[in-house]
């Protein structure tokens, strides 16, 4: 091992905040016997082995007067992406950042787009030019997955390419999007980036099974992409030109020329040798002021993809991206006009999107779409819009690919009503034609119309908001369905003390079903003391199953409550809280009956009723801490699961625990523990009741004398089984200083454990801790000794025994450098589980230095 420590002198005018731990470890062992005896005495060692070294650092501040230095490690975390490490410097030239960030070239939309990556970037103004430049690796593979609706599901799964889950995604790499609306990451969802999975919050749900949710990501790790590298360059001349980098306008004039190239290692799932893929993008883009205020915003980029770079021309794609944009304001109206257009083979780097067709469907690439905004002040009261949209897909004709047409006029009118009050109306046609592969597709209508009111009632800033969408849809086959969603927000909103929303949603299809929901959600401090939220959910489907039910009916309640009140520093009450019930009736035809019959509603049908389900789960605990001497903390838990109508229980878990702290003097402490557990289940043969109790007292005598006695019980009830777990232990340990440098400890433990296996063990331990004064030295030698009389499974007695002798010193080198070490050598004798004993020296080194 090299260790290479280097000093650097920092500028007097360096204001630097550096704070974090440096730690070296080593954990080995020689074992010989019984390995898996030697496991579960010593856990750590089964996979913490080896040499090891961790870095956790914060720096922040600045240097020179234009270096900026953030930097926020930790290589203990298994992703590198919860790293942060970025250096930026202001120059009279050029602008520098190196570190870990997101490359993107914000002002172009199809070169690059939020790409991580481990790089340097670079932007200088020279003359009337502004040049970036770019070197960097990505530190991830870019992958899109979408969902369907599931009602009140919240948690989504991510996978890799190939189906994987439990994947780490790259941190802030994400992009989630619910019909096609963006998603705001911390209010509407989170991402668990060591799992890989997205959880939206209450307030969206429920989600229907017509909406589709996107998520765009980078999935983390080398087995995606092991080498890559990423170069770009962008060069934008200004007519007018620049002072600083950082004064640029909107409404600046401009040419551009940018080029990227992503290379990169693609694995792409085979047993061969990885393939060399090489993505180039090349853009022209610009804005110019035509025609007194008309502002000409455009961008053609061209891409070609190198399926392999190593053999030229093997599986070569290149494809066009068109974007223009015109714009204007005359007064009190405003329009802007746009067209874009992205060819079948057109390629971006991190951008996934580009085009979105209907507000519920987005495309990649091979489309087109042209549209046309408008706004118009009547009055300081009153505005209207007015958009027009015409979109196509599948631009080459290709007969063995799907086509869409899509067009849709969007009018709305806003009103406002003064004293924070207004109203919106918005109504929107659209109309969708599918075309498939060797014929006929379908043909979709949607009308929706939308009214929106804010107002503040009673005190509160609400918002209600009514919904009305039809549908008519055309299959190929020529069958015509249709359906209408009404949706009611019945209000959202609050003050400082209460937030809350509401709604309602009604979808009913012909001839195939309905489905009608309504939530509530409620957030509420109504004193500095007390804060809790609450939310409801009821949802209803019915439908249609099988071709002898008639229909079906579903119904889903769902509520949760949670609550904290803390009235002083002394008490604080926790409850948690949540139940769903779910039921299902089913009204099955006679099976006699023809097919196309259709039966009278008054006459008698078979109804197969299921059992409702309840699922119940609570958690409250109560913390009661009245003086210093004292602390009570009793808890609560459990979840139940059972048949509402037979209350035939499913499964069941509660506990029960309390604990106790008493310390009547700084010299005695009192420390108490009790639980009682219970889990069942009808599911699979599961019966079993659990008992913990527990206390220990701890004095202090004088002349430097103290002890700990303490007792422990734990008794295991299998009724499935007919069998019973006992275990009791017992200990006593006695410590003496008897000088300012030496310290003596004694113990001995007695435990009892009765059942499948039936073991008697008494523990003795001795230890002496020797504390130099003029060193920064502790050392403790120590000796243990267990004497275990047990019987085997066979039934036969067995005497064992378990010696482990240890030895452990600190030495702080310095005020922020400590060097740890511990060595242990035990001698383990059979068990009456049957293992034949074992012999292991296991040591552990540590030096750890604070900054």
């Amino acid at each position: 091992m090299l260790l290479i420590l280097a000093a650097t002198v920092v500028p007097a005018r360096a204001e630097l905040e550096v704070s974090g731990q440096k730690e070296f470890r080593f954990r080995g062992y020689e074992q010989s016997g019984s390995f898996n005896q030697f496991i579960q005495d010593n856990p750590l060692f089964l996979t913490d082995t080896g040499f090891e070294q961790s870095l956790r650092l914060d720096v922040t501040g600045t240097v020179f007067d234009n270096v900026k230095l953030e930097l926020s490690f930790d290589d203990s975390l298994e992703s590198r992406e919860d790293q942060k490490l970025l250096a930026s410097v202001d120059g009279r030239v050029w602008d520098l950042a190196a570190g870990r960030m997101p490359l993107l070239l914000d002002d172009t939309k199809y070169l690059l787009f939020n790409k991580r990556a481990l790089g340097v970037t670079a932007t200088g103004l020279l003359g009337k030019h502004l040049v970036t430049l770019m070197a960097a690796r990505p530190e991830g593979r870019q992958h899109r997955q979408t969902f369907r609706g599931n009602g009140s599901q919240q948690e989504f799964l991510l996978t890799d390419a190939s189906g994987r889950r439990n994947i780490r995604v790259v941190q802030g790499s994400d992009l989630v999007q619910l019909d096609s609306r963006r998603l705001e990451r911390g209010r509407d969802y989170d991402v668990d980036y060591e799992e890989g999975s997205v959880i939206l919050r209450h307030y969206l749900l429920p989600i229907e099974p017509t909406s589709l949710i996107t998520v765009e990501f980078e999935v983390a790790g080398r087995e995606n992409f092991s080498t890559g590298s990423l170069v770009a360059f962008r060069d934008r001349y200004y007519f007018e030109g620049l002072d600083d980098p950082g004064d640029r306008e909107p409404d600046d004039e401009y040419v551009a020329l940018s080029v990227v190239t992503n290379a990169e290692q693609d694995p792409s799932g085979s047993t061969g040798p990885p393939l060399d893929r090489r993505l180039t993008v090349a853009a022209v883009d610009g804005q110019l002021t035509v025609l007194d205020d008309l502002m000409l915003r455009a961008e053609l980029a061209a891409s070609r993809l190198q399926a392999d770079s190593s053999i030229p021309g093997a599986g070569d794609e290149s494809g066009l991206a068109l974007d223009l944009d015109l714009a204007r304001e005359l007064g009190d109206l405003t329009f802007d006009l746009s067209h874009q257009a992205v060819g079948p083979k057109f390629q971006a780097i991190g951008r996934r999107e580009f085009v979105r067709i209907n507000e519920r469907s987005d495309l990649i690439r091979d489309v087109a779409a042209t549209r046309l905004a408008g706004e118009y002040d009547v009055s300081r009261r009153l505005s209207t819009n007015l958009k027009l949209d015409r979109s196509s897909t599948n631009l080459d004709d290709d007969p063995l690919l799907p086509a869409l047409d899509f067009g849709a006029v969007l009018a709305a009118v806003n009103y406002d009503l003064g004293a924070d009050k207004s109203l919106s109306v918005r109504r929107r046609a659209e109309r969708q034609e599918t075309t498939a592969p060797g014929g006929p597709g379908g043909d979709q209508d949607r009308d929706v119309l939308t009214a929106v009111m804010s107002a503040g009632l009673f005190g509160l800033d609400a918002q209600a908001s009514y919904e009305d969408e039809q549908n008519d849809s055309t299959l190929a086959d020529g069958l015509t369905t249709d359906f209408v969603t009404r949706r009611v927000s019945l209000g959202s909103g609050g003050t400082e003390r209460v937030g809350w929303s509401a709604g309602l949603e009604d979808q009913r299809r012909a001839g195939l079903g309905s489905s009608t929901s309504g939530q509530l959600l409620v957030d509420v401090t109504p004193m500095k003391t007390l804060k809790g939220n609450f939310s409801l959910l009821r949802r209803v489907e019915s439908g249609r199953l099988t071709p002898l039910s008639t229909d079906e009916q579903s119904v889903t309640d769902t509520g949760e409550v949670k609550l904290r009140y803390e009235p002083n520093r002394k008490l604080r009450v926790d409850v948690k809280g949540s139940a769903e019930q779910r039921n299902r009736v089913v009204r099955v035809r006679d099976p006699r009956l023809p097919p196309n019959f259709r039966p009278d509603p008054r006459e008698p049908r078979t109804v197969i009723t299921d059992q409702p389900v309840l699922r119940l789960l609570a958690s409250n605990t109560i913390e009661w801490r009245p003086s210093k001497k004292l602390d009570h903390r009793l808890q609560a838990r459990g979840n139940r699961e059972e048949e509402k109508l037979t209350e035939r229980m499913l499964s069941e878990n509660l506990a029960l625990n309390y604990r106790l702290k008493f310390a009547p003097t700084q010299k005695l402490r009192v420390l108490t523990e009790w639980e009682n557990a219970n889990s069942r289940s009808s599911l699979a043969p599961l019966d079993r009741d659990q008992q913990v109790r527990g206390v220990q007292l701890l004095n202090a005598f004088p002349r430097g004398l103290s002890a700990t006695l303490s007792r422990r019980s734990v008794e295991v009830q299998d009724r499935t089984l007919a069998v019973a777990e006992n275990e009791l232990a017992h200990g006593l340990s006695v410590e003496k200083i008897l000088s300012r440098i030496l310290t003596a400890e004694a113990g001995l433990e007695n435990k009892e454990r009765t059942g499948r296996f039936s073991d008697d063990a008494w523990t003795a331990r001795a230890a002496v801790r020797w504390s130099p004064e003029k060193l920064p030295l502790r050392s403790e030698l120590s000796f243990e000794h267990a004497s275990i009389d047990g019987v085997t499974t066979a039934g036969a007695g067995l005497d064992s025994y378990r010696d482990k002798l240890g030895v452990k010193a600190d030495y702080r080198i310095s005020s922020q450098t400590l060097f740890e070490v511990t060595a242990d050598f035990t001698d383990a004798g059979p068990t009456v589980a049957g293992d034949p004993g074992y012999r292991a020296l296991t040591t552990e080194a540590k030096v750890s230095i604070n900054f």
